[in-house]
Parts: C-alpha cells; sequence; structure tokens
C-alpha cells in the first residue's frame, strides 16, 4: 500500500499518573502509518464509526472542564470508545476555531480515548480553517494537493476517500484541469475494484439544515443546505457506481458528511447519504417535513456506526443522551 495513498495515523501519548493528555509535535512525527488490517478481525469484517461536529461554542463558559457542552462531547467520545470500533471517520469541525490553538489542547482531552489506540480519521471542516488551518494536525493526513487536506486509504474490502470540501476550488469541480479534481477522479479511478466505497466529508450532498443565515433570509441555498458542488458529487458518485455495478451488482457506496447538527439518510439512485454532526456542537434541528429521497432523521448527540460482513453491510444510528426521532428509520418506497 502506497504511503502516498494511505492516512498517517494519529497517536496520543498519554503522561503518566492522570495528568491531562498532551500531543507533542514529536508524538505526531512518531505515529506510523496503519496496517492493510487495523485491528484481528474475522476475514473480511470491518467495524468503524462515523461521527462529527464536536466543536465547542463560541461561550467561553463552553470551554471549562465541567460545561455542560463539554461533558456532552466527552459523553460521545466515551461511548465511540467502548464500542471498541477498527477505525473513526469525523466529518470535520473538530474545532470552533482552528487556528487557536488552546482549542486544541480541548480537543486533545476530550477526545484522548478515540486518539490512543485507535485511529481518527478527520476531514476538514469550515471552523477547522477558521483563524487559519491547523497545520500540526491536518498536515499529518494525505498528500499534498495544493492546499487540500483530502486523502484516502484502503482497508480490507473497503476503499475510503476524504475530501477537503473547504478548500477552494472542490474536488467535485466542473473544472477538471484543477489538481484537486483530478486527484480526486484518480481516486475514484482506483476505487473501481472495490466492493465497498466510503466518501467522507464536511458539506453535505443533501441536508435539511438551513442554518442562520439562511433562516434569515429564507435562501434555501445559503447556510447548511447543499452546495452546487456537493450536488455536482452526488451525480459523479452515482455514476460511478452504476459502472461499478455493472462488474459487480452488489457493490455500495456510502457518504458521510457533517456540518448540519443532526443526523438524516438519504438513499439516491441506490447510493447511502448520511449527515451525522452530533458529536456535541449546539445541536440543529431537521425538517420535520420528509423531503425527496430522505428516509430518517433524528436531533440529538450520535454516531453512526458501519459494520461489513463479507459482502453485507449494515448502518446504525447510535443516540447519546437524550434527542428525538424527527423521521424514523426506514426504507424508501418504490
Amino acid at each position: 500500500m502506497r504511503r502516498s495513498a494511505c492516512c498517517v495515523a494519529l497517536a496520543l501519548l498519554l503522561t503518566a499518573g492522570g495528568c491531562a493528555p498532551t500531543l507533542t509535535l514529536e508524538d505526531l512525527r512518531a505515529s506510523a502509518s496503519p496496517p492493510a488490517r487495523l485491528t484481528p478481525a474475522p476475514p473480511d469484517t470491518l467495524a468503524f464509526v462515523v461521527y462529527g461536529d464536536n466543536r465547542l461554542s463560541r461561550d467561553r463558559a463552553d470551554r471549562a472542564s465541567d460545561s455542560d457542552r463539554r461533558q456532552r462531547r466527552r459523553a460521545v467520545t466515551s461511548a465511540i470508545s467502548a464500542e471498541r470500533p477498527d477505525f473513526v471517520l469525523h466529518t470535520g469541525d473538530l474545532v470552533e476555531k482552528g487556528g487557536d490553538e488552546s482549542l486544541w489542547t480541548l480537543f486533545q482531552e476530550d477526545t484522548a480515548p478515540l486518539l490512543r489506540p485507535r485511529f481518527l480519521y478527520p476531514a476538514a471542516g469550515n471552523h477547522d480553517y477558521r483563524g487559519g488551518l491547523s497545520r500540526t494536525y491536518f498536515d499529518l493526513f494525505g498528500e499534498t494537493i495544493q492546499d487540500a487536506k483530502s486523502y484516502a486509504f484502503r482497508c480490507g474490502p473497503a476503499c475510503v476517500i476524504v475530501l477537503d470540501s473547504t478548500s477552494k476550488p472542490a474536488p467535485a469541480s466542473q473544472d477538471t484541469s484543477g489538481v484537486h479534481a483530478r486527484w480526486f477522479r484518480e481516486r475514484l479511478r482506483e476505487a473501481d475494484q472495490s466492493h465497498f466505497l466510503f466518501v467522507v466529508l464536511h458539506h453535505p450532498p443533501f441536508s435539511t439544515g438551513r442554518g442562520r443565515v439562511a433562516r434569515i433570509l429564507f435562501d434555501r441555498h445559503a447556510g447548511h443546505a447543499p452546495r452546487p458542488q456537493e450536488r455536482l458529487l452526488r451525480e459523479m458518485l452515482a455514476d460511478h457506481l452504476a459502472r461499478r455495478r455493472a462488474r459487480d451488482p452488489r457493490a455500495r457506496t456510502l457518504v458521510f458528511s457533517g456540518h448540519s447538527h443532526f443526523y438524516e439518510h438519504y438513499i439516491y439512485r441506490d447510493l447511502d447519504f448520511v449527515v451525522t454532526g452530533g458529536g456535541g456542537a449546539p445541536s440543529h434541528t431537521p425538517s420535520e417535513t420528509p423531503p425527496p429521497h430522505r428516509v430518517a432523521a433524528y436531533r440529538g448527540d450520535h454516531y453512526v456506526r458501519v459494520v461489513v460482513t463479507g459482502d453485507s453491510l449494515d448502518i446504525l444510528l447510535k443516540p447519546v443522551g437524550r434527542g428525538i426521532w424527527i423521521q424514523r428509520e426506514r426504507q424508501p418506497k418504490e
């Protein structure tokens, strides 16, 4: 497996005596690439977790060790750790402001169970870019694609592509001459023979999230609603799946995103699009009126567990704390 096609694992070295965990540049450089099989498991079996948006709010009170916000995101972290996943995918917005190193220290403290001994693979979110993207953290992952922090790796029967949807130009761009767009298409070609393809990015290809600006302006394309580049991405991935299914009728593609702080599950052209932004950030509320293609919606802290066994795949929402189903999980009508 080429190092350039594999992300570098993040290891957190905990200090002895119950002290707060610390993460140094030397620790990061000492991290090693994951093996082809991340943990001992039966052949063709893979279990991992996806979650995102665990940033604190702008209120300094939320940064206190005993704050409700930090307790919530620690509860999510603890629940994920108890699952003992092979690895964890993060849909972005790890911190409120990427240029504030003090927030990365809090992130390390609250996320310690996922940083050692497991592997945490993050997508860069818009908040991670604020004030300057933390090069110390995101430079650990993947290839140099101009300024984009996209990367890809393989694990057993699966190919994973983590896209930096905040950088410009977008990977799913009409301008196919761009370095980032070419890189993404090369990774798709490499995934042609994979039975499972998992794509992770921050901005959702489907979502009823609108955000504060959109609520004020009543603009359905503003805020957290899908942007043109993500709408283009969903068609690209659907076309890619159709080509793979000509060879392998049971091939699957799942797309995970965050940005909207809730859970939604869409099925579109045989692809699963999952919004999972329930890592502890301020909660949003999905639309109570089910839009086309949506099969489930949940408001509250949560994560998503994915289990691959042979050629079958299961997706399960795991709530943490209180929450409410807006639309119970179900299969769409034919």
